[in-house]
């Protein structure tokens, strides 16, 4: 619960609950940033891609996608990330070392992801990841409603 966290670790659930984040996704981020990446098998490497909206303001959408990248190449466990706004789509590259890297690329990166979407739309999510972490990154792929969402096993 709430109660058991970290005045910090409180602060960062408030911040994200507030920004739309779920409380249940937002206390495993709070948890994960205090822990720290536990890699445990293959890395994890995500592909995104967003449909820029039709009259989207693309000067804003660069600068949160620069915001979001320079938080998510900050966060603990990030071993790779690149993005570009080209032909109407946003594109996303990341590679995290473990799934509390991503709950601390979450909690990390959301407030700025809150800034991306007014001018895009999530199209699609692919993965590769550790076969043992199959089913976690699954749900990540399938939590953000891309039109796609797919994760397969890495060999």
């Amino acid at each position: 619960t709430i109660m058991s966290l970290s005045e910090t670790e409180q602060a960062k659930v408030t911040e994200l609950t507030l920004l739309g984040l779920p409380e249940e996704a937002a206390v495993e981020c709070a948890k994960a940033i205090t822990a720290g990446p536990n890699p445990a098998g293959k890395p994890a490497q995500v592909y995104g891609r967003m449909n820029v909206k039709e009259g989207a303001d693309v000067a804003a959408l660069t600068a949160a996608v620069k915001e979001y990248g320079a938080k998510s190449a900050a966060a603990p466990g990030q071993l790779g990330c690149s993005y570009s706004i080209a032909d109407g789509a946003l594109v996303m590259f990341e590679t995290f070392d473990s799934i509390n890297a991503m709950h601390i690329h979450v909690g990390h990166c959301f407030p700025a992801f809150t800034k991306i979407l007014p001018h895009c739309e999530m199209d699609t999510l692919l993965a590769t990841c550790d076969p043992s972490q199959l089913e976690f990154w699954t749900t990540v792929c399938n939590s953000w409603e891309a039109k796609t969402a797919e994760c397969y096993p890495a060999l």
